[in-house]
């Protein structure tokens, strides 16, 4: 792991963040405490906490977790020709762009993300690393092409569907980022892109 580091912060040109849970759950959630504490409106409070919550299970995954704690870094960095993304910049992701924003609530959340505004996702649930095009995720429905067939699909926006529609990169998280940060990914990623 301590290699790891030392690649992303040789690529990156800063050491990596390092904080704990509790520090990565405030960064890319909300602060419900001080609004609370503001009188600000009780649904939205809700809607946060809710939000904070579906951080968990990234936050508590072996690879990801220590991902987000020790290894994410200070400011985006290119590799294999997509932008590394900091905290700041996972939370933007998740909290208000596409297809980031419409993929969290499902388990996926957006660490890189392409010129082209496509994101490579932790997948929480299964562990996996995928791409999601952000073309492919409209507000009610999701919009892709079959992979067998080349034809294209117009469903509605269901779990099993965004499995459908996302391309699964791999099944280990470090192994990715490994190859990511070696730009060994550079020609898959601009296929897809």
């Amino acid at each position: 792991m301590d290699d790891l580091a030392t690649l992303i912060e040789a690529k990156s040109g800063g050491a990596p963040v390092s904080c704990d849970a509790d520090a990565v759950r405030l960064r890319l959630g909300y602060d419900v405490a001080s609004m609370r504490a503001a009188g600000h409106d009780p649904a939205i409070i809700r809607e946060h906490e809710a939000f904070n919550e579906r951080l968990g299970p990234f936050i508590t995954h072996p690879q990801f977790g220590r991902y987000l704690a020790d290894l994410t870094p200070s400011e985006v960095y290119g590799a294999s020709g997509v932008g590394v993304l900091p905290l700041d910049g996972i939370r933007e992701e998740v909290q208000e762009l596409a297809p980031g924003g419409r993929l969290f609530p499902y388990g996926y959340m957006p660490f890189a993300t392409s010129i082209g505004g496509n994101a490579i996702c932790f997948h929480a649930p299964t562990g996996q690393v995928v791409w999601a095009d952000h073309d492919s995720f409209g507000a009610d429905e999701i919009n892709y092409e079959d992979r067998d067939t080349g034809e294209y699909r117009f469903v509605s926006f269901t779990p099993e569907h965004i499995a459908l529609a996302v391309v699964v990169l791999a099944d280990d998280f470090f192994a990715t980022l490994t190859d990511l940060v070696h730009d060994r990914l550079e020609a898959t990623l601009d296929r897809l892109d």
